[in-house]
């Protein structure tokens, strides 16, 4: 198999990385550029909405390269974006990794948030409480929001369950392509109401 050369390093992605962690560094505590290899894939198309996708290197490649995690930036995707659709792109990206995700001695060392299911909790807060900020054009400038303002994102007495992490997909991916998902309890208090729905 020929070797895929479709790339190339990014480095407009790691300065809007770096701005964002001088912005808000109370939000991304820990984190660490030096070991994110950015890159822009030229041509490949991406089916989800994100132009930018987060990987983690596993073991023993990230012996070998020094690195632990790839943000990939799709560049067909990345180019329809305009400027704020592009920080809140990189702000998404950089939420989806956990607190401790850079520290070898924990264990969430290397693991990837999925925002699939829930948004983050301080992406909703940079975009101005704007949940489609990818077709809303409503949504603030993560650039130009208070940075205390995300901050109180993170004293709220109600914590949201944690977001599942890589590997703990609580909806296998061949159930979710073909768009058959498992019964919860909440169909079956549905279907006990409206017996007669269910009839028809």
């Amino acid at each position: 198999m020929p070797r895929f050369e479709d790339y190339r390093s990014d480095p407009e992605v790691r300065d809007i990385v770096e701005r964002l962690l001088k912005r808000f560094p109370q939000v991304f505590e820990g984190f660490a550029v030096g070991d994110i290899f950015f890159i822009m894939t030229q041509t490949k198309k991406l089916r989800c909405k994100h132009p930018i996708k987060v990987r983690s290197i596993p073991y023993p490649h990230y012996v070998a390269s020094g690195m632990t995690y790839v943000f990939e930036t799709f560049e067909t995707k990345w180019l329809e974006f305009n400027k704020k659709q592009r920080n809140l792109a990189v702000f998404h990206a950089m939420c989806s990794i956990p607190i401790g995700g850079f520290d070898p001695a924990s264990t969430t060392y290397g693991r990837v948030l999925k925002a699939d299911y829930q948004i983050f909790r301080y992406e909703y807060a940079a975009s101005g409480g704007v949940p489609d900020w990818t077709e809303n054009d409503s949504a603030r400038d993560p650039m130009e929001i208070d940075p205390a303002d995300v901050s109180v994102a993170s004293d709220d007495d109600d914590d949201p369950p944690p977001l599942p992490m890589d590997g703990d997909d609580p909806i296998p991916e061949e159930e979710e392509k073909s768009g058959k998902f498992p019964v919860t309890a909440e169909d079956i208090d549905a279907a006990a109401t409206a017996p007669e729905e269910i009839a028809s």
